[in-house]
């Protein structure tokens, strides 16, 4: 979304069936679980909020994330 909150924008178009996401409390990392493909990977946000510099975090999808205060990542699914 913009910064006036008016229009959308698409970031990206590269996942399967993205499900979680998360965000860093400094809005400069973005988290994406893609539970079709069974990954999640993180991104750089840039400020006009477009996603660069992806990597994959971990093979495995996920219903649901959180982030706990120190940065750990944890994802919900089977193990």
């Amino acid at each position: 979304m913009s910064a006036d909150r008016k229009t959308l924008k698409r970031v990206t178009t590269d996942l399967a069936q993205p499900n979680g996401i998360i965000g860093t409390p400094d809005g400069k990392t973005l988290f994406v679980a893609d539970i079709k493909a069974g990954k999640t990977y993180v991104y750089e946000i840039q400020a006009d909020g477009s996603l660069t510099n992806k990597v994959l975090r971990c093979e495995l999808g996920s219903d649901g994330m959180t982030l706990d205060t120190e940065g750990n990542l944890y994802l919900t699914g089977k193990a």
